[in-house]
């Protein structure tokens, strides 16, 4: 897999990853995105911080995607959805979605994500245990919930292109 980017030895290496995941996505007829998704999260657990990263991820991408915000901000006030207009874009929350971070897990934090108007970014491993030991189950009950509300289902990067029209 990739290396957490904040773990690796310095910038030079950070922007070797980043042009390598480009290559390889545009050498196997990928488009281009200008979305960027942080490889195990974006934390200050290593030898740079996770302000270095973003700045450098911000070169290539317009957006990054987190797994964990509480993890870089010390807080977690969005419950792993987004505030519209987006606080950071270089640092944009996603919800996980397994057998053990399913629809009663996650409720309270779609629920609020709705009333507020906010942004949910859903994600999942297909490969991973927890996805196919229940997970689908689980993203099948969100989609279902979701789908009795009042929302839009878009991919990211349209989401993300909607969103950027909201100052």
């Amino acid at each position: 897999g990739n290396p957490k980017l904040t773990t690796l030895a310095d910038e030079t290496a950070v922007i070797t990853e980043i042009e390598a995941a480009l290559r390889f996505h545009t050498s196997n007829g990928l488009k281009p995105t200008n979305v960027y998704v942080y490889p195990q999260g974006l934390n200050s657990d290593g030898t740079l911080t996770a302000t270095q990263v973003k700045e450098i991820v911000g070169r290539y991408f317009d957006y990054a995607l987190n797994v964990n915000i509480a993890s870089m901000s010390g807080e977690d006030t969005r419950g792993l959805w987004n505030k519209v207009p987006l606080v950071d874009k270089l640092n944009i929350a996603r919800m996980e979605v397994s057998s053990t971070k399913g629809f009663d897990a996650n409720k309270s934090k779609i629920d609020a994500c709705i009333e507020n108007k906010g942004l949910l970014i859903l994600f999942t491993h297909s490969f991973q245990s927890q996805f196919t030991s229940g997970g689908y189950d689980e993203f099948q009950k969100i989609i279902n919930y979701l789908s009795t509300q009042d929302v839009e289902f878009l991919t990211v990067s349209k989401a993300l292109d909607k969103v950027k029209k909201i100052v």
